[in-house]
């Protein structure tokens, strides 16, 4: 995977038969980035809880740290040692 490419899944929200189609790049609770601000609005305002939209299946669970940590180590790149030759004299 080059470093530009990020891993593509689409959004877990919808409303009845209609999914959105946009895509999370691995973050916000499996959710875009409009429905992820969207829902943390209304648990910030109390209108519901993250346990009810994972209920739902509106979003994911929240990550523990260890999964966080896993995530931040890029296990996806393939790092390389760097080639040792000849030394140029300039």
């Amino acid at each position: 995977m080059k470093k530009t490419e990020k891993k593509f899944s689409t959004c877990l929200y919808h409303e009845g038969d209609v999914y959105c189609t946009n895509s999370t790049y691995d973050g916000a609770r499996g959710m875009c980035h409009s429905h992820y601000i969207n829902a943390r609005y209304h648990v910030k305002k109390g209108h519901m809880t993250w346990d009810e939209l994972v209920e739902k299946g509106l979003c994911k669970k929240l990550l523990t740290q260890a999964e966080k940590n896993i995530n931040q180590m890029h296990p996806h790149k393939g790092y390389e040692m760097r080639k040792r030759g000849k030394k140029l004299d300039f």
